[in-house]
């Protein structure tokens, strides 16, 4: 098994010893129970803001804009710029700068801004409820997307439970994805479906293209998640073979297993942690991708299952963002 770098090893030493001394560089991130000691990340220019910064046919590192809601447009162009990203996973859900209901306007006047400031929206990510293409909010987020510019649009969830019949569930979600096919070839936009453990259908690379295998690549493709395929134990070059042409967008996160004392036994449970502290080898990640030709946007989500201030938030997600391009420099130095 591959580690990331600053990763404890093996897992049966992964103690609160280990984690308080496990990342190098910065104060320590990490105790499983314990509040984080992180210094914010002090402002600084987006790399992308250099018309050099990125050439064509490169990935892009992009910083999903869930977590904050409350922030206007110029203000999650502002935190693009201090975590270091090239442009915005543009949440559109209600409550957001981007919602639903102002998508028309909104979107356009949104990706507008990101260009003047020299970052993208290369994906929008809907409700995770919106997943029928005769809901009334389909479309016009489609043709939002269109009109703005925005290649990718990220799908809402199937879900699954014991007793359900799964390929009486893949068979009904193909004959939405036959919908979504035209409806995304009317509007110029890549419909995406994102690989989610536990519950959901489509939840690692062979699920997900159950659902997808035969529709065409450039309007039904894959979001393929690199926490959750580790989470799932999928063998990263088979996940990425098996999704082929279908794969649009990668999601950006990793895992760590922590074992809590529970009674005279022991219980794991699975954590997303910051990038140097998880299981994911992310220059291995990166050469993989890069031996694919893979020239789509890296979206880094941000999700640490930690206490954190908003600060500490935004610090890990920085460091993040640190940590994904010195990977994606020893992937090509090293490939």
């Amino acid at each position: 098994m591959s580690w990331g770098r600053g990763a404890p090893e093996p897992m049966a030493r992964l103690n609160r010893r280990t984690l308080l001394k496990s990342a190098s560089g910065i104060p320590p991130l990490l105790s499983a129970w314990n509040p984080l000691r992180v210094s914010a990340a002090p402002p600084r220019p987006s790399p992308a803001a250099s018309p050099e910064r990125r050439r064509p046919a490169e990935m892009e590192f992009i910083y999903f804009t869930k977590h904050w809601p409350q922030h206007d447009i110029g203000q999650l162009i502002d935190l693009a710029r201090r975590v270091g990203a090239d442009g915005l996973d543009l949440t559109c859900r209600k409550g957001h700068p981007v919602n639903p209901e102002n998508a028309k306007t909104a979107l356009p006047e949104a990706m507008k801004r990101a260009r003047e400031a020299g970052l993208s929206i290369p994906l929008v990510t809907t409700d995770t409820s919106l997943n029928d293409p005769k809901d009334p909010k389909t479309e016009p987020i489609l043709a939002a997307c269109g009109e703005a510019g925005v290649r990718f649009l990220k799908l809402g969830y199937y879900g699954w439970k014991p007793g359900d019949d799964y390929w009486a569930k893949v068979d009904a979600i193909r004959r939405n994805f036959e919908a979504y096919e035209k409806l995304a070839a009317k509007h110029d936009v890549t419909i995406c479906y994102h690989t989610h453990s536990g519950g959901y259908m489509g939840s690692n690379a062979a699920g997900l293209m159950h659902l997808l295998k035969g529709f065409d690549p450039s309007r039904i493709g894959a979001y393929v998640d690199r926490g959750h395929i580790a989470a799932n134990g999928e063998l990263w070059p088979m996940a990425l073979a098996m999704v082929g042409d279908h794969l649009k967008i990668i999601g950006g996160k990793t895992i760590g297993w922590y074992r809590e004392p529970t009674g005279g036994g022991a219980n794991w449970t699975r954590r997303f942690v910051p990038f140097r502290e998880g299981l994911v080898d992310w220059t291995a990640t990166f050469r993989d991708l890069l031996a694919r030709g893979f020239d789509g946007p890296v979206t880094l989500h941000g999700e640490y299952d930690l206490p954190m201030t908003p600060e500490q938030h935004i610090a890990l997600l920085a460091d993040d963002f640190t940590q994904a391009r010195e990977a994606l420099t020893a992937a090509k130095r090293n490939g």
